[in-house]
């Protein structure tokens, strides 16, 4: 056999941690220079000594506790705007004139760190979450009581026909 074999690092870390992964012919030539590698091999062997230890139950606890979610309980400002009657929005050459009001709610917590509106309009409720510094939060998971509808900021679908003026508190989840 005159070909010439060429081992990397990678077939040596290869060879040391699966070595069924390794071509035969590879493995045989590691095998039958086992001395020209030694060094190599022995320094990939002793890096694996702490992978390889038991890990303390102090260790394993701490990698079971689930990422810490802060849940917060905002309830509805209570003010009101009044529109007046004659607000409507007309349209150029004679057309219709179009009545539009979204109804909006506002929520906030008691220590006044989440600011939470809600807008509907035409059917399709809008969510919008800001910190205490008026930063818009982007990942959130909110559940409206006591009707227990769950909004998620994952969810690009339209929340449709959400009842803004029967939710009592709402649950956000950041």
């Amino acid at each position: 056999m005159n070909s010439k074999i060429e081992i990397t690092e990678l077939d040596l870390f290869t060879f040391v941690l699966f070595r069924n992964e390794l071509s035969k012919e590879k493995k045989e030539f590691i095998e039958s220079n086992i001395e020209l590698f030694a060094d190599q091999i022995e320094i990939i062997k002793q890096s694996q000594i702490p992978l390889n230890d038991e890990l303390k139950e102090e260790a394993i606890s701490k990698c079971r506790l689930p990422l810490e979610k802060k849940e917060i309980l905002v309830f509805p400002l209570n003010y009101e705007i009044t529109v007046p009657s004659e607000a409507t929005l007309t349209l150029a050459a004679k057309s219709a004139d179009i009545d539009i009001h979204p109804l909006t709610r506002t929520f906030i917590d008691e220590g006044k760190s989440v600011l939470l509106k809600l807008i509907n309009e035409k059917g399709i409720t809008k969510v919008f979450l800001f910190d205490s510094e008026g930063r818009s939060m982007e990942k959130y998971i909110i559940t409206t009581y006591p009707s227990d509808i769950v909004i998620s900021s994952n969810n690009d679908n339209p929340i449709l026909n959400l009842n803004l003026a029967e939710i009592e508190k709402i649950s956000v989840i950041i």
